[in-house]
């Protein structure tokens, strides 16, 4: 009751008819959501005891029909969302001892080293991973938080 949660999810994710999705490895199209999991649903478990969510995502957000991945937003609850890539973009990778790694995924592990602390304030935390990803014009722009009932201060 009442913790703070921290998701993070590398993989892919879609949006159907308006709503997210986690895919699994079996997913077999991007419009069938029966080997997905709802975003708003994993959520929903920790919301209803009262947790304050902190999720950052690694997925590829393509735009089909003016839809993408992270359109929807969490109507209650606490929660920040930040992803590894603006509407459109494509996850892009790097080699970190002989293996491939996100981009955002190496900036996320950075930066929490750096700060060595699980007190970081979101918005100060999301702006650091977002220079080290633009440091030298970085090919990747990952996105600020989307805030809901949460402010820019909180902290996780």
């Amino acid at each position: 009751n009442d913790a703070t949660v921290f998701v993070y999810f590398s993989g892919a994710g879609f949006n159907i008819a308006g709503k997210d999705y986690y895919a699994g490895i079996d997913a077999e199209t991007p419009s069938d959501s029966s080997h997905m999991v709802a975003v708003s649903d994993v959520y929903k478990l920790f919301i209803d005891k009262g947790a304050s969510i902190f999720a950052f995502t690694q997925a590829a957000r393509p735009v089909v029909s003016g839809l993408y991945f992270g359109k929807e937003t969490p109507l209650f609850g606490r929660v920040s969302q930040c992803h590894a890539t603006i509407p459109g973009d494509k996850i892009n990778a790097l080699v970190t001892n002989g293996k491939m790694v996100g981009a955002y995924t190496q900036a996320l592990v950075d930066i929490l080293t750096d700060f060595r602390s699980n007190q970081i304030p979101v918005t100060e935390f999301v702006w650091q991973v977002f220079r080290k990803m633009r440091k030298g014009g970085g090919p990747q722009t990952p996105t600020l938080p989307v805030l809901t009932v949460l402010s820019a201060d909180a902290r996780f």
